[in-house]
């Protein structure tokens, strides 16, 4: 497992005659010029600049050009899982595949867990962490490019609802979204649409979800859903499932 503490820059040397690869702090493979797929998402490189395709959508990960502001956020932490990447930042822990992310508040007990314990690392692997006081929702976001939405059906809070697999009825009541689960519970939901999505928040009831936030930009096609206080994210195969779940729905409906 790699570890890695603050932020980097990469730089490139010649692998193989005739081919060039570059590797950087915080990127799990060394890129050349055909599409590679790591531990984290996908990679490939364009000139002078490296994409990363991960939680559904492609961003600029690394460039060369110094006249470009450098892409992405710091870190506290950084680690690889089999196929995820962890990211420590600001109190907060984030997940993230090629599908989707997973983000909650860390402390040093979650840390110790995933670390000292999980993976046998030394204690001193967090001396230098400082760990402000976080509370907040755990939350799922997995997001696709706008380009392959045609928007109709997304933007729609009741259609997004009705469509979801675990829902077997719809009705809607004043100002209330009421919907019938397939274990014969019922949970309502307020909408709230403007100009760019809408968010459903839960009023009553129990869901899995008490908070679904669509947002649409030029580019992307974002759904943030908070989970409930009795879920835990990083139960095993729950973070899967939940991102599993929420992408397809959104591929579906697109």
């Amino acid at each position: 497992m790699d570890i890695s503490w603050g932020c980097g820059f990469g730089g490139s040397w010649p692998l193989l005659e005739g081919e060039e690869r570059t590797l950087a702090p915080a990127m799990p493979a060394a890129i050349g010029t055909q599409r590679e797929s790591a531990r984290d998402g996908e990679y490939r490189r364009e000139g002078d600049t490296i994409w990363r395709e991960a939680v559904g959508v492609e961003d600029l990960f690394l460039t060369a050009d110094d006249l470009q502001p450098p892409p992405g956020h710091p870190f506290d932490l950084l680690w690889f899982g089999e196929s995820e990447r962890f990211t420590l930042r600001a109190g907060f822990l984030e997940i993230s595949d090629l599908f989707g992310e997973l983000r909650l508040p860390a402390d040093r007990d979650l840390l110790e867990r995933l670390l000292v314990r999980g993976r046998r690392l030394h204690p001193d692997v967090l001396s230098s962490l400082q760990w402000p006081a976080r509370d907040g929702p755990q939350t799922v976001e997995v997001r696709r490019p706008a380009i392959v939405s045609k928007g109709a059906k997304e933007t729609d809070p009741v259609i997004f609802l009705a469509a979801r697999i675990d829902v077997e009825h719809l009705r809607e009541v004043d100002d209330q979204i009421v919907v019938r689960t397939v274990d014969g519970k019922e949970s309502s939901f307020e909408a709230q649409e403007h100009a760019t999505g809408w968010r459903l928040t839960l009023r009553s009831g129990d869901y899995v979800f008490t908070d679904i936030h669509l947002e649409r930009t030029e580019s992307t096609l974002s759904v943030r859903a908070l989970l409930a206080s009795n879920l835990d994210g990083m139960a095993p195969g729950v973070r899967g499932r939940l991102v599993f779940d929420l992408r397809s729905h959104l591929v579906a409906l697109g």
